[in-house]
Formats: C-alpha cells, sequence, structure tokens
C-alpha cells in the first residue's frame, strides 16, 4: 500500500525543506504528497489557489516518481493540518518551522501547537536541514 504523507505550506522555504524531506521518504514506496495550505478567510483563498497551482506543478515536476496533491482550506492551521492528515488517510506529517525566535519562544512554537492536537506522528524538520 502506498504511503500518504501530508506537508503544511506557507510557500516559505521551510516548507520547501519539509517537502523534501517528506519526498524523500515517500519514493521508496512511490507514495502519495499532500501539500496542505490553512487560510484564514475567504479573502485569502483566491491568491493561496493563485500560489498553490504553479507550486505543485514545479514539486511534481522536481519528484516524478511521486504523487503531489494540494488541498486550501479556510480554518486554523492548529486544528485543520491534523484534521486533514486524518481525513486524507495519511500516515504522518512533515512540517518545516522556522524556529523560534521573538515571541514565540517565549509561547512557544506554532509547530509544537500541531504536534500537541495531531493524533499522527509529525516529523519537524528546520530551514536548513537536508534530507540524505
Amino acid at each position: 500500500m502506498k504511503k500518504k504523507i501530508l506537508v503544511p505550506v506557507d510557500f516559505t522555504p521551510a516548507a520547501d525543506v519539509a517537502i523534501e524531506h517528506a519526498a524523500g521518504i515517500l519514493k521508496a514506496s512511490k507514495g502519495d504528497l499532500m501539500l496542505f495550505h490553512v487560510v484564514k478567510n475567504s479573502k485569502e483563498l483566491f491568491e493561496a489557489r493563485k500560489k498553490m497551482e504553479p507550486f505543485l506543478k514545479a514539486i511534481q515536476d522536481e519528484h516524478p516518481d511521486i504523487t503531489v496533491k494540494s488541498r486550501i482550506r479556510i480554518g486554523d492551521i492548529y486544528d485543520d493540518i491534523g484534521n486533514a492528515a486524518l481525513e486524507y488517510n495519511a500516515e504522518m506529517i512533515v512540517m518545516g518551522t522556522h524556529g523560534l525566535k521573538g515571541f514565540q519562544f517565549l509561547t512557544g512554537s506554532r509547530a509544537l501547537k500541531v504536534v500537541a492536537k495531531s493524533e499522527l506522528p509529525v516529523i519537524i524538520v528546520q530551514k536548513g536541514s537536508r534530507f540524505n
């Protein structure tokens, strides 16, 4: 059976690193990669769709041996990432992080909040790390 991994994307280098790691994991099983983006409201939905289409195509072109899909949802990242992964029947979530800086250092990483709410395993990768 094909593996399925959900990767939350915010169109930053941290998301690119997470995609690289997820693709590396999936290559052995020729699995499926779900790119998932959350927006706050319907006004942001149009812009997100405009970004996602070429982004998805570039990832698919770079990794032709895996199937790449995308979903965009209006909601809250802390609740919706884990829920979307379950709906997609993903086996895990691979998520990039920008690291702790500023106010996040005091209140906790956004990635850690996603981990706390997820029922699935979550791999967190830092910007600058490489999958070998």
